[in-house]
């Protein structure tokens, strides 16, 4: 039926059902539109296939002119579906109008964009039902794009935390505990189309604001986490669309500060409900609205490097940051445009701070069915304070594209990698490299220095031109010529200066906003002296302690000092693990804690077939370890070989083809249980090879930490690489090993954290059967698709070099 009247008053008592005359309305979904057309059937179509069944759909139009009103009159036919047209206000206006007409017991809001899984509405509802002291349940949301795609690696910020640190199932998150969350993530709940609602919740939010841009929910969804206890539902989805005309495109500097406002509004509203115990906590007003102004801050484009390299456009900042609020530009003059400590700081930090803080119930409960409590339902057993990072599950294992093009602002920073050198394998550089790439495909210019490879070092092709917008080399061979030999530390110091000249050259012919580099003592002190003199901000990657690669204590010395130098200069600083960080916080006691983050080491993307369980593996089990050699190492080796004799077993090991004579000798005595193989002129292909041909795959640590010192501090690259492969892991490290504590936390189910006879043999039998092959490959594929996520990783390191350019993420691509 269509209907054009006025407005009526806002309904929050459950009235009967004109078509169920007995009962009141299960669900009322509301649809405001607003040349809505493109994506209105992909919204219809998953409104009327949910799987629950007694809804009704108020649909609000704003007088669109683009054929919305007409498709929507093609429902009228259906009386569940209710057609209104309304004045064009605004876009929370609208929503408002279809709130004031709601008659369901639960309210959804359908933004017009978006899409839900048809058992989205079911599975809230009775979430609900089973709960009935909790009036808001919500789901988690993923991208996708204007044709309907998901968009890999992409959840709001506070979706990857709940996503990541929530068990499966349901569960329920204190209203105290979730008005912090909301403060400290950026961008709060992110959309309603993951909200539904008890409809009396509105008797204590209010309609949502009109005044702030598209950020009323922002607002709303605040004042609605202080009003009751949300019901986390992770086993039902739905989307956000990301198209070029949504009104939430963009985050401009008075949307951040609309964003601010709203949290500040709900703080100095007398009849807001903040806990009593908050007040009394010194300056808590301040601490709960520093993210925003911060966020704020960094979105003004006003810091020094900034200014510095954009001159011409540094007083429509200014005059910008003005218009939106005159004490933000002060702030700016007053810090001298310099970018704080606090730019660097995660969300997740702050909430973990804030739980020691203002000490709301946490963890949360999960919940039986009945909405019944039982355990916590947090996924870690850490103290709330010791919280670093967040992985969330990958969303698809589709290409490497990471940021949505149509969020990308027009004005993206340019990226330099500076590699000084690469080292057989890889390393680090790879790692970086990876990361490269992936941000230049996302639309966010990235350019490479480096100096001109040897080929006789460099095994793997590490520069493609297609992966860079530009990629400057320093020639080695320059800088060479006949030294005298009574002048040759004079030459030697000529000749560096000049390499580091043409390196400033360049760097100036670039202009980058920001730099990034892998810290692996190759004087990189001298680079980051260059990119402080230039004012702009620098990142450093650190993979392992590098002083350990010392031959002699001069060159120990030497290290160190160049530790000490590059990473006191930089910006912001990832370490592979909290142990490293820890190690060189102690090392180099200047160094901000704030500004040291975790990053684990990326996997690359090796596409195998699906392994599957083979019947020989109940005869053979067949451990291949694939990769670099260390002769410290080998006792594990040894210790699996010497029982795989009596238990049927094979060990396969893949390395340089240069260390395959000497290693072939020193395990002569193994020779019936070892197989040696070269890695293949492809590397790749080993990897595949090993995945078609193992029962499972090794990583390890000599049990000797004293002669292989970096295992306690680096965490091995090679178990984020093998989970990818669907293969179970077995992992051979100390329990004080950097891996070795990680397998302990997790409870891996094929960890030797001793060389025993008896234990090694436990394992090998254990492999034999299929129910525990079947279990240790999930266990491999839950970690691939959470913790190790190649995509959630990258999008981590964007959000913090974001950070560290004093930009939003959301803000660093190129424009669509």
């Amino acid at each position: 039926m269509v209907e054009s009247l006025l407005m009526p008053a806002l309904n929050t008592s459950s009235a009967p059902s004109p078509k169920h005359p007995s009962t009141t309305l299960r669900v009322s979904i509301l649809l405001p539109t607003r040349n809505a057309r493109d994506f209105l059937s992909e919204r219809m179509e998953s409104i009327i296939r949910q799987s629950v069944a007694d809804w009704e759909l108020i649909a609000c139009d704003s007088h669109s002119d683009d054929g919305t009103w007409e498709y929507l009159e093609t429902f009228t036919s259906d009386p569940r579906v209710h057609l209104h047209r309304v004045p064009m206000e605004g876009l929370y206006a609208g929503w408002n109008e279809c709130l004031r007409r709601a008659s369901g017991d639960y309210i959804y809001i359908a933004t017009a964009d978006d899409t839900m899984n048809e058992d989205c509405l079911e599975k809230l509802s009775r979430a609900l039902d089973e709960t009935p002291d909790a009036d808001l349940a919500l789901c988690p949301v993923d991208w996708i794009d204007e044709e309907g795609h998901p968009i890999p690696g992409s959840q709001r910020e506070i979706h990857r935390f709940l996503d990541s640190h929530l068990s499966p199932g349901r569960t329920r998150i204190s209203k105290e505990s979730m008005f912090l969350m909301l403060a400290s993530f950026s961008w709060g709940v992110g959309s309603v189309t993951g909200l539904l609602f008890r409809r009396g919740l509105l008797k204590r939010t209010g309609l949502f604001p009109t005044d702030l841009s598209f950020l009323g929910d922002a607002e709303w969804s605040l004042r609605a986490s202080l009003a009751t206890d949300f019901i986390w539902v992770a086993d039902t989805g739905a989307t956000w669309r990301v198209h070029s005309t949504q009104a939430s495109k963009r985050f401009s500097l008075r949307d951040a500060w609309h964003f601010r406002q709203a949290l500040r509004r709900v703080l100095d509203d007398p009849t807001s409900p903040i806990p009593d115990r908050w007040k009394e906590v010194p300056g808590w007003r301040k601490q709960l609205l520093r993210p925003r102004t911060l966020q704020a801050e960094m979105t003004t484009n006003l810091t020094l490097a900034n200014i510095v390299n954009h001159r011409s456009r540094s007083l429509g900042w200014c005059i910008e940051a003005w218009k939106v609020s005159p004490t933000i530009l002060l702030r700016r003059i007053a810090s001298g445009f310099s970018i704080g400590s606090d730019w660097s700081r995660s969300a997740t930090s702050i909430f973990s701070e804030w739980l020691t803080t203002f000490n709301p119930p946490w963890p949360p409960a999960h919940l039986q069915p009945e909405g019944t409590p039982t355990s916590a339902a947090y996924r870690t057993g850490d103290h709330p304070a010791k919280l670093e990072a967040v992985h969330a599950p990958a969303t698809s294992n589709a290409a490497d594209k990471v940021t949505p093009p149509e969020s990308r602002a027009c004005n993206a920073p340019h990226l330099l990698m500076v590699c000084t050198d690469f080292q057989e394998g890889g390393g680090g550089h790879l790692c970086l490299l990876r990361h490269a790439r992936r941000l230049n495909a996302s639309g966010i210019p990235t350019s490479l220095l480096a100096q001109e490879l040897q080929p006789l070092r460099v095994k793997h092709t590490f520069i493609g031109a297609s992966d860079f917008d530009s990629v400057h080399l320093i020639p080695r061979g320059r800088w060479f010529w006949p030294p005298l030999i009574y002048r040759l530390s004079w030459t030697i110091a000529l000749r560096r200066f000049l390499v580091i000249l043409e390196g400033v050259i360049k760097i100036l012919c670039v202009r980058p906003d920001g730099i990034l580099m892998v810290f692996n003592g190759s004087r990189l002190s001298h680079w980051s002296w260059v990119a402080n003199k230039l004012r702009i901000p620098m990142g450093v990657i650190v993979y392992d302690l590098r002083e350990l690669w010392a031959d002699t204590p001069k060159e120990r010395r030497r290290m160190h000092a160049d530790t000490r130098g590059t990473l006191k200069r930089a910006s912001i600083l990832w370490f592979v693990s909290e142990e490293l960080r820890a190690e060189y916080l102690r090392r180099v006691p200047e160094l901000d804690p704030a500004l040291c983050h975790i990053l684990p080491p990326i996997p690359g993307r090796i596409e195998v077939p699906t392994p599957g369980w083979r019947q020989e593996f109940t005869d053979c089990t067949t451990i291949t370890f694939a990769g670099g050699l260390k002769s410290s190492n080998h006792d594990v080796f040894r210790a699996l070989m010497s029982e795989m004799r009596t238990s049927a077993g094979r060990l396969v090991i893949i390395t340089q083809e240069k260390r395959l004579a000497s290693l072939r000798q020193e395990l002569q005595d193994y020779h019936d249980v070892l197989e040696l193989r070269a890695i293949p002129q492809n590397p790749p292909d080993g990897i595949k090879w090993a995945a078609a041909n193992s029962t499972c795959l090794l990583v390890h640590y000599s049990f000797d930490t004293s002669a292989e010192e970096l295992s306690l501090t680096s965490f091995p690259s090679k178990l984020l690489e093998y989970s990818h492969l669907g293969l179970p892991i077995l992992i051979a490290a100390p329990a004080n090993t950097t891996v070795g504590k990680w397998a302990k936390k997790v409870n891996w189910p094929l960890w030797l954290d001793s060389l025993e006879s008896a234990r090694i043999q436990e394992a090998l039998e254990r492999l034999k059967h299929e129910d525990f092959w079947h279990f240790c490959v999930s266990k491999s594929r839950q970690y691939a698709e959470g913790d190790f996520c190649p995509d959630v990783i990258h999008e981590n390191f964007t959000t913090e070099v974001g950070e560290m350019l004093g930009r939003p993420a959301s803000s660093l691509g190129r424009e669509a």
